[in-house]
């Protein structure tokens, strides 16, 4: 089970995602469940007798009983029928069924006192011998199984993150508990109850096509109550109790329309270079006058000196 949810997120996050449409949808899952230990107590409610031989004494009734269980991991299957609103809110109802074995008992205390050296005879009520096995030897052959199924409703909100999607989400429901203790094949408990229940989790999305998701999901789930089941052993009733972890990947199938689009992010902005100014404009051209020989020459320059008149040498005749 490790591998196969450790090979499926290593496909999700090897797959391009792209956003899946709202509406209507149906998802199917597998998990491999964690169930916590139970701390088993209760009370005896109909005086025992002292053992044959007197080596034990009686047991009165009202006599608090107890002792502590440890289980194997199991699986669970489970499916979803729900709706995906545009506002990212996910509803839905989720049938599931679970299953996991017992891996041993443990610390059978009677009023307060822990027995589990004692011989066996103590809950049997035979002789003592020798040859008995004590009661934590009978108890550590920890046979039996525990399953649950039932139904929840659930409600859960998709985060937006792009290919990515995390999303949260818990909800109530009621469920059957049927529980199978038989250490050393001695029947302890035998029986099934049912009760409300929650489930809180969180996990990760990737879009596999415009209308399938795969996912990875935690879940944590545990009944309201304590399930209170009939003492076979010793008369009685004893309170077991229901709490798992749950780690699990599904496949989402949406019935929607359209998928919603994924926006791509604007081209940047490209600012045109500054043009350099423009060439001073040229000097005026500088104003000019004629001067008697003709020539041009600028106003604040002087002309030339004209030459001095011609005069005849005297006493020339004309």
């Amino acid at each position: 089970m490790k591998k196969l949810l450790i090979g499926a997120s290593a496909l999700a996050l090897a797959v391009p995602g792209v956003a899946q449409a709202d509406g209507p949808y149906v998802g199917v899952s597998g998990g491999w469940v964690m169930p916590d230990d139970s701390d088993n107590t209760g009370e005896i409610d109909t005086a025992v007798p002292a053992s044959v031989g007197g080596t034990f004494p009686a047991i009165p009734a009202g006599t608090a009983v107890g002792f502590n269980t440890e289980f194997d991991d199991g699986w669970e299957a489970s499916v979803a029928v729900g709706y995906k609103f545009d506002n990212g809110f996910r509803i839905e109802v989720q049938p599931f069924y679970n299953q996991y074995d017992v891996d041993t008992h443990s610390g059978l205390t009677v009023g307060g006192t822990n027995i589990d050296a004692l011989d066996v005879a103590v809950l049997t009520r035979g002789a003592a011998s020798a040859a008995n096995p004590t009661v934590g030897q009978v108890l550590a052959d920890g046979r039996g199984d525990v399953s649950n199924y039932g139904a929840f409703l659930n409600i859960a909100y998709d985060i937006p993150a792009g290919s990515i999607k995390p999303f949260v989400g818990g909800g109530v429901g009621y469920q059957f508990t049927d529980v199978n203790y038989q250490p050393s094949g001695v029947t302890v408990i035998d029986g099934d109850e049912d009760g409300f229940a929650w489930q809180a989790f969180a996990g990760l999305a990737f879009a596999v096509s415009d209308n399938v998701d795969l996912y990875g999901q935690y879940t944590y789930r545990a009944g309201f109550d304590e399930n209170r089941f009939n003492n076979q052993l010793l008369p009685g009733y004893l309170d077991v109790e229901n709490k798992q972890q749950i780690v699990s990947v599904g496949l989402r199938f949406g019935f929607g329309g359209e998928p919603e689009p994924v926006v791509a992010p604007p081209p940047p902005v490209r600012v045109a270079p500054t043009p350099p100014p423009p060439p001073p404009p040229p000097p005026p051209a500088p104003m000019m006058k004629t001067c008697y020989d003709g020539s041009r020459i600028p106003v604040a320059q002087d002309c030339p000196v004209p030459p001095p008149p011609a005069v005849s040498p005297v006493g020339e005749r004309g």
